[in-house]
């Protein structure tokens, strides 16, 4: 499960004492990765399970207006998103979600970019003069460089789709990690100037790699982007003890000296 960002269009379900099943949307994670095995069993819950709201609940400083994005290891997957209090249930067919708009928008505004190819031109002739290209990548000329949700959409579903396909998975998540970096937000690139005239700046707070073959989550914060910290999740699964760390508090691993990298 992960979660993006989509103000301006998430509006929660309205319950009431006579709905049989409903969740608040703060333990809707809890809810959905702690009953249902399966994709296709959540799909099915969520048709009759309401998913609601409480504003006077504490959730830092951003609210939890989302969209989710569900995956099961049979490659399944789901978007799901709550707009004008409707639960709405998308096939994940781009296997790339960023914030908003909703979904259905995302593919559309795909439609902009269907003469973008892995393949360029490697020269053409111009009058009598053959021009030839200075290098390759010149098919994805017009490709979204900035770091809007739609933009990173884009990006990141022309990379995905257009690099060679992993063959296994700790193949696919170097693939992945690959995408994570072409939408990557440094801080300092993305800023806001607030009422009172200071800047804040969008930033990608962390990145993680779900490995649902080998059951391993692969994360890292900020400051630890060249450190990814792989953690094994069965033996965390097997406890009956829940436990919880905040992500810019990991035991992300140290760099190693040039002297120990370079040993026999």
């Amino acid at each position: 499960m992960s979660g993006n960002f989509l103000p301006g269009f998430t509006t929660y379900q309205s319950v009431s004492p006579q709905d049989k099943s409903a969740v608040e949307i703060l333990t809707f994670g809890a809810w959905a990765l702690g009953r249902f095995a399966n994709v296709k069993d959540l799909r099915a819950a969520l048709q009759d399970t309401k998913v609601w709201s409480d504003p006077s609940l504490a959730t830092g400083p951003t609210p939890p207006q989302l969209h989710f994005v569900f995956t099961d290891r049979s490659g399944d997957g789901i978007i799901v998103e709550y707009v004008d209090g409707e639960a709405r249930i998308h096939d994940n067919v781009a296997h790339v979600l960023t914030n908003a708009p909703p979904y259905p928008w995302h593919l559309d505004n795909l439609r902009n970019y269907l003469s973008l190819s892995t393949i360029g031109v490697p020269s053409r002739q111009i009058g009598s003069v053959d021009v030839t290209a200075v290098g390759q990548g010149g098919g994805l000329i017009g490709l979204p460089g900035d770091y809007t949700p739609p933009s990173r959409f884009v990006r990141a579903a022309f990379v995905r789709h257009g690099m060679v396909q992993p063959k296994t998975a700790d193949e696919a998540s170097q693939s992945v990690a690959h995408v994570l970096n072409t939408v990557d937000i440094p801080i300092g690139v993305a800023q806001s100037r607030l009422p009172d005239g200071s800047l804040i700046s969008d930033y990608t707070q962390w990145v993680s790699i779900k490995d649902l073959t080998h059951n391993r989550l692969m994360i890292a914060d900020y400051n630890h982007r060249l450190d990814y910290l792989s953690i094994d999740l069965d033996p965390i699964f097997a406890r009956t003890i829940p436990s919880a760390r905040l992500v810019g508090e990991l035991p992300y691993p140290r760099p190693v000296s040039g002297v120990d990298a370079l040993a026999p």
